[in-house]
Formats: C-alpha cells, sequence, structure tokens
C-alpha cells in the first residue's frame, strides 16, 4: 500500500491480477494471460489472469488492495464467505 500511495514508487506497484489454478482457466476456455469477468455480490470487473498451480481448484486469489481495483471491492465483510464468479467476458 505504501508504494502505491507514493508518487515516486506508485510505477512499482503491480496491475491487479486474478490467480487462478490451471484447470479452473482451462474449464472458463481461457488461460494465463487471458481476461476474465470477476463478480460478487458487491460488483465485479474484467482481469488478467495467471494460471498458478499453488491457488487450489474452485477458488481464486486476488490482492486485496490495489489501485485499479482489487478483493476488497468484491468482499462483503459482514457475510462469513464471499462468494464470487469467474467467466470469459
Amino acid at each position: 500500500v505504501g508504494t502505491q500511495r507514493s508518487p515516486s514508487l506508485a510505477g512499482l506497484a503491480p496491475a491487479a491480477v486474478l490467480r487462478a489454478n490451471p484447470y479452473d482457466l482451462d474449464r472458463l476456455g481461457t488461460r494465463s494471460g487471458g481476461r476474465v469477468r470477476i463478480t460478487s455480490a458487491r460488483g465485479g470487473w474484467v482481469l488478467p489472469t495467471t494460471a498458478d498451480e499453488g491457488v487450489p481448484r474452485g477458488s481464486a486469489w486476488l490482492a486485496f488492495d490495489q489501485p485499479d481495483g482489487g478483493a476488497a471491492q468484491l468482499i462483503d465483510s459482514t457475510q462469513p464467505v464471499t462468494d464470487v464468479r469467474l467467466e470469459t467476458p
């Protein structure tokens, strides 16, 4: 967050990218470098993807506080679980 808010360092912060298991990306008909629409009850947007074997099947990983959007915009803190839908745009 400090890097993103600093004018001289902001360019070093990576853009938001959705990490998902390659199996799940294949089921969506996309792969690493493709784009997916991610939505929850709170909103959504289209993001680039990165295939990551470390992400369990059926789940996705997105950084929390990104300058162009992040998981914070999708999470409903009043709920114990946030359901997220991934689909090709």
